[in-house]
């Protein structure tokens, strides 16, 4: 059986996914459907690329990826691409560039009798793309290999000795603040030094290795499962609590003099 994943931001208190899952399971030869995020909120690509980028290598290979988040964008324009022994159906809207952190060299474009953009939910246009993938026709009979596809790019810190900022790129369940910097900017520009890390008036001097290092409503920074700064507030949601906001608030990382 197919496995078929699904990353979105239909949410489910709409028939849209519904709908979608159903037409998959009704035209797909043998697949098994699973979820993997679909309450994303609406038109956050870079949450979603970044949900689907940290969950497929834990699914089996040959597993097909479907990433459905602010699709119009894309003009009805599909690509599937075979990156590391998995495939993924994403739309020409920049999700692949944040996906991949560029263009895999089996990007192809599938042809548009078989994307069927004007389907309902563009389910069509999947089911002939998962089908095409099961059946063993290769995806140049269903497309042409790209390059020039839409770009999207997340935002990179500032980085010098001694010193970071970056900001917070999306938000998890929790409420917790995924940043843009990274383990590897951090052991680079700080190192083992005495540092602060600065977000509106809130100040933390350390780096938690678990959540429980902290009391309960203390505010959190740990390296999660990406290697990305997290700022978090135990047992709390830090995006409300802590004023957190996407893509705006400052996150500055200090190295205090000895």
């Amino acid at each position: 059986m197919q496995i078929v994943t699904l990353t979105s931001d239909m949410g489910q208190s709409d028939y849209y996914l519904g709908a979608l899952k159903g037409s998959l399971l009704s035209k797909c030869i043998d697949v098994q459907l699973i979820d993997i995020a679909t309450h994303i909120p609406p038109f956050k690509l870079r949450q979603g690329a970044s949900i689907l980028q940290n969950a497929y290598p834990y699914f089996p290979k040959g597993t097909i990826h479907i990433m459905n988040v602010s699709a119009s964008d894309a003009k009805g324009r599909m690509l599937c691409i075979h990156h590391h022994e998995h495939y993924f159906i994403l739309f020409d809207n920049g999700a692949i560039t944040l996906v991949f952190d560029g263009v895999p060299p089996e990007t192809y474009l599938i042809n548009d009798d078989v994307a069927e953009s004007s389907s309902l939910l563009y389910a069509e246009g999947l089911c002939n793309v998962i089908n095409a993938i099961t059946s063993g026709l290769g995806l140049s009979i269903i497309g042409n290999r790209v390059q020039q596809v839409k770009s999207q790019r997340l935002m990179i810190p500032q980085q010098s000795p001694g010193f970071i900022k970056g900001t917070v790129i999306y938000f998890d369940q929790y409420g917790n603040a995924i940043t843009n910097i990274t383990k590897q900017m951090f052991e680079q520009h700080i190192g083992n030094s005495r540092f602060k890390i600065e977000f509106g008036t809130y100040e933390i001097t350390k780096i938690s290795q678990n959540y429980s290092d902290a009391d309960v409503s203390d505010i959190v920074g740990i390296f999660n499962a990406e290697n990305r700064l997290e700022i978090a507030l135990n047992k709390y949601h830090a995006a409300n609590m802590l004023s957190l906001k996407l893509d705006t608030s400052t996150i500055l990382i200090e190295k205090l003099k000895d």
